[in-house]
């Protein structure tokens, strides 16, 4: 249930027209879509941001209600190449696919270059308010909608699972998605309590220099430690996105230091560079501030991963995916 502060603001922008941006249905024009309205109050304090989301639902053949994934995009938003891998494979399973883009409604393509330019904040309160969206829609199942993502999506997906995370949103504790999968996440920064909404599923190339393996790796074996459903799995050989073959290195795309220290999320601000993290040196800093002081000369340890290649291993991680979802009575 949304909060009280999203609600009153939702009602009180009711009346203002939105620009809208709906992700097209060429995408898939072999499946059955349909644009969903969902509009999206982001409580920033003194001037609420509101935004008309339009994801794409992709539906199975089989009838409602169906059991459902959302797949909020990677950095490049309606470009994502994930989505033409894990859309078939799901649908082929039965489960409904819902496709979010949540840049372009903001006026923007792309978050690559500066994943600063959209908070941790905005991205939770978006894939949130479309999961109240679906569950008053009787076509999904309300304990069957699950949230994955590649990179971007990812690390939205991976914050999402901690229980935690509904605290920050001002949300009932049991009011997240069901389950979670993050394929080439950021996992430098996660929350101290180890618990988690629903069974997480991390998949990581062993060769990514853009978010690394090893930071997924071990929030998975905390969180397994704390006895909670987390899994991790390596795909050897590959690169940031899944690629095994072929893959550039481009020196543009945004990262985290690659010896930044883990840091677990304090205070969340709808406000760039407000949010708060603290270290496993138990000091507290901004967020923004603790990547600087890691960033190396000139910000030199910022930019610059292996991207790209022909997505070899891409149809592995979709039926991991398929697979985990299923095991979980999708």
């Amino acid at each position: 249930m949304q909060s009280t502060l999203v609600k009153f603001l939702s009602a009180l922008l009711l009346a203002l027209p939105l620009t809208t941006f709906a992700l097209s249905p060429t995408l898939f024009p072999n499946f059955q879509t349909e644009s969903l309205n969902v509009r999206v109050v982001v409580p920033v304090p003194g001037k609420p941001e509101e935004v008309q989301l339009q994801p794409l639902l992709i539906k199975p053949s089989t009838p409602a209600p169906w059991s459902t994934i959302v797949l909020p995009s990677n950095c490049s938003g309606a470009e994502d190449r994930l989505w033409h891998f894990w859309v078939p494979e799901l649908i082929k399973n039965n489960i409904a696919v819902v496709l979010l883009d949540s840049f372009k409604p903001r006026g923007f393509d792309s978050l690559c270059p500066n994943q600063f330019r959209m908070t941790i904040g905005a991205r939770l309160q978006d894939v949130h308010q479309l999961l109240d969206f679906l569950r008053s829609d009787s076509r999904f199942r309300a304990d069957k909608i699950a949230l994955g993502g590649h990179s971007t999506g990812a690390m939205t997906a991976f914050h999402s699972s901690f229980a935690e995370a509904q605290k920050h949103l001002d949300r009932k504790p049991t009011a997240g998605y069901n389950a979670f999968i993050g394929a080439g996440a950021s996992c430098e920064m996660s929350f101290k309590t180890p618990l988690l909404q629903g069974p997480l599923l991390l998949i990581s190339g062993e060769k990514d220099d853009w978010t690394p393996a090893a930071p997924c790796e071990a929030e998975a074996n905390r969180l397994k430690q704390a006895s909670q459903d987390a899994t991790f799995i390596s795909i050897p050989g590959a690169f940031h996105t899944f690629s095994t073959r072929g893959v550039v290195k481009s020196p543009r795309v945004m990262k985290m230091p690659a010896d930044i220290p883990h840091m677990y999320l304090k205070n969340m601000s709808y406000e760039a560079q407000k949010s708060t993290a603290e270290l496993e040196t138990g000091e507290e800093l901004a967020i923004d501030q603790i990547v600087k002081k890691y960033a190396g000369f000139l910000g030199s340890k910022l930019f610059g991963a292996h991207v790209g290649g022909d997505y070899d291993k891409a149809p592995d991680v979709a039926t991991m995916t398929a697979e985990f979802l299923k095991k979980n009575g999708w």
